[in-house]
């Protein structure tokens, strides 16, 4: 039987995974100082917003996540590391194809444009 701390040292070393794996992927890209700067900001930005949604709604695994306006999609990589089934679309394309095949996420993460 799998115990609550087992649980979240599970959910933990999940999202360090992932913080790792989407700071890797900003870090192959080219951007401009300001933007580097702001898109590593959004995987704790996202780990924050987590926590509101499951302060108010209770645990997001499995739950489906709709995001609009996704740009870099660090709010979504956090809300797939938390267990979320993401969905994300924009209406510019902030390099999706690399964006996906860089960063493997297990589980239903789409981003479509």
């Amino acid at each position: 039987m799998t115990t609550l701390a087992g649980h979240r040292q599970a959910a933990e070393s999940r999202v360090d995974a992932l913080r790792r794996q989407y700071r890797d992927m900003l870090g192959a890209r080219k951007m401009a100082p300001a933007t580097r700067s702001w898109t590593g900001g959004l995987f704790d930005r996202g780990l924050r917003l987590a926590d509101e949604i499951e302060s108010r709604f209770g645990s997001l695994e499995g739950k489906r996540v709709l995001e609009i306006a996704s740009a870099c999609a660090g709010d979504l990589v956090a809300l797939h590391a938390r267990g979320a089934d993401r969905v994300a679309t924009d209406k510019f394309d902030f390099g999706y194809a690399e964006f996906r095949r860089r960063l493997p996420a297990p589980g239903r993460f789409h981003i479509l444009r």
